[in-house]
């Protein structure tokens, strides 16, 4: 089993086991073609893209915290997991299909 680096505090470096589910749903960014500034759809589907992605980092950001704080804490991972929904759910940036996606993976934790 691999291990996935997660820093703790300043010179604490904790790994977490990947066999946790933890950031094993991460696909690698697609390549992007460079677009014209003129083109506003292009510009938009941009932005889109990168709340996308800024969106799926915060919900694998939680998904290391929720798995860390665990066994200290259920209640306190919970709330990790509530919050990040919660941010996901509000999120006005994102497609739907991509919210669905994070939402299912953050409901993992919610219902354990």
């Amino acid at each position: 089993m691999s291990h996935l680096p997660f820093r703790v505090a300043v010179g604490l470096l904790l790994t977490v086991p990947c066999g946790w589910g933890v950031a094993q749903d991460i696909a690698p960014a697609p390549k992007l073609a460079p677009i014209n500034p003129d083109d506003l759809l292009e510009q938009l589907r941009m932005r889109i893209r990168i709340a996308e992605e800024r969106a799926t980092a915060d919900v694998a950001d939680a998904e290391v915290q929720i798995a860390v704080v665990f066994l200290i804490s259920p209640q306190t991972a919970l709330d990790i997991a509530k919050k990040a929904r919660k941010a996901v759910a509000d999120n006005p940036d994102i497609s739907e299909s991509c919210r669905q996606r994070l939402m299912k993976r953050l409901n993992r934790f919610i219902r354990e």
